[in-house]
């Protein structure tokens, strides 16, 4: 994974942002399904922007290892 990727993905405003996002869509759809999907979506970006926000912060020998993964 990219160092730029990585802070993205660990960045809890971003989660918070896409949550608002799909709150938006959800306030306007008028489906009952969409809007619980999309509703859905939304605490789910909460939840991960929740573990970010309390994971403790990771060793940068941690990184390195990750950085130089096959995965």
């Amino acid at each position: 994974m990219t160092r730029r990727l990585r802070k993205h993905i660990s960045d809890p405003k971003q989660w918070r942002a896409r949550a608002a996002e799909m709150r938006a869509v959800a306030a306007q759809v008028t489906d009952p399904k969409v809007k619980a999907a999309t509703s859905g979506a939304a605490d789910g970006y909460d939840k991960l922007a929740h573990m970010e926000e309390t994971r403790p912060a990771e060793s940068g020998k941690r990184h390195e290892i990750h950085e130089n993964s096959t995965e």
